[in-house]
């Protein structure tokens, strides 16, 4: 952990680490051979001498024929060299690591085994390194979700002077300084992505480890009314529970509540989640027991333009369907829960029920059904409660 001071002040933290680069130039790297062979040489003795240089790199006869014979020996090796790493490729890949083509890759091929076997076992380390970096953050972040919960208990014990800054102005400026600093497109809400600073600072993780799941992940901790963004009044929520942890020590047995806390919620969402799996089968049978002004409206073409709406505003990402994820702010509102005790594996659990083509989807017919469940079992509460 840091001090609440350090937060966000590193400019050089802007966005979670997606991909890196890796690219090497053969012309680069023997830039210095170059020039000294077009010194001592004609032009065209030049250029071939230098394209037999690239040759001999690249593991080819020394002797070649013609420029054409080089080029084409040249394109019939790097053919090869791709197969034969495709594999090593692959796992770049799937580490976010962006692999250049393969005329781009050529001092790979004066590479030996040994080389090869090295940069194998590099590529396992930074793996693993990876792997075991991003599961510390995963603990960090429900370690958050933990403390989130019972951080009305810490500050009600916090020294007085902490308590006087959480209340005065100078902390309320402070938090819409803060707030438009991280608010980089200007858009007046903060984006999952433009918490990576805060991340990164108040987990002290390592800024290759964050990715957007747990910048998404974070967010949705402190996301209230679960519209996919971070306003002003949730940021200072978000400041809040900064100043707290950086300042004052849990106990043991608030860290035990904390836990105890956060389990008994996501229980109680399950349990929901179930309930809500048991009445989708007699969804017919209670659409009959609506009074007739709700059967109404469900037929109504207000209602469909209801559903077409909600469905736009929960495709964040504008793909034409909506993930599980997404339905996050519905599964909030429906569980009547706090957005800390909404993981995403109840949103998948959620959105498994209502995907009848089993795509890992909803598209706007599935989530048609989804609003008139909701809107059935609303009706039906309130009968209920009168």
């Amino acid at each position: 952990m840091v001090a609440y001071d350090e937060l966000t002040n590193d400019s050089s933290l802007d966005k979670p680490n997606q991909e890196v680069s890796i690219m090497v130039d053969l012309d680069k790297l023997l830039k210095g051979p170059i020039e000294e062979v077009y010194r001592n040489n004609t032009p065209a003795d030049a250029e071939f001498l230098v394209n037999h240089m690239k040759a001999s790199l690249a593991g080819l006869q020394p002797t070649i024929e013609s420029f054409e014979e080089y080029n084409q020996k040249l394109e019939d090796e790097n053919r090869r060299l791709a197969e034969e790493e495709s594999d090593l490729d692959s796992r770049l890949q799937s580490l976010g690591i962006m692999v250049a083509p393969a005329p781009q890759r050529a001092i790979k091929d004066k590479m030996d085994d040994d080389e090869l076997q090295g940069m194998e076992q590099e590529l396992l380390e930074l793996e693993q390194e990876i792997e075991f970096a991003q599961m510390e953050l995963d603990d960090i972040i429900e370690m958050v979700r933990r403390d989130v919960s019972i951080v009305k208990k810490i500050e009600a014990r916090a020294p007085d002077e902490i308590k006087e800054f959480l209340n005065s102005e100078d902390f309320w400026v402070d938090v819409k300084e803060r707030y438009m600093r991280l608010d980089a497109d200007g858009s007046g809400s903060i984006e999952a992505e433009e918490l990576y600073p805060i991340i990164v600072e108040l987990t002290d993780a390592q800024p290759w480890a964050v990715t957007m799941d747990h910048c998404t992940r974070f967010m949705r901790i402190f996301d209230q009314d679960g519209d996919g963004n971070i306003d002003l009044g949730e940021f200072s929520d978000l400041l809040r529970f900064c100043v707290l942890m950086t300042t004052v020590e849990g106990t043991v047995k608030e860290e035990d509540e904390g836990v105890a806390t956060v389990q008994l919620a996501k229980s109680q969402v399950d349990e929901v989640i179930k309930c809500v799996e048991q009445d989708v089968s007699m969804i017919e049978k209670f659409e009959a027991q609506c009074p007739p002004a709700v059967r109404d409206f469900l037929a109504s073409k207000e209602f469909w333009f209801e559903v077409q709406t909600r469905y736009n505003e929960l495709d964040v990402d504008s793909n034409g369907v909506v993930d599980p994820e997404e339905l996050f702010p519905v599964v909030i509102e429906l569980t009547n829960s706090e957005p800390w005790a909404v993981t995403d594996s109840h949103c998948r659990k959620f959105a498994h029920i209502f995907d009848e083509d089993g795509d890992g989807r909803i598209d706007i017919s599935e989530f048609e059904k989804l609003v008139r469940f909701c809107v059935i079992m609303s009706a039906l509460d309130e009968l209920d409660f009168e």
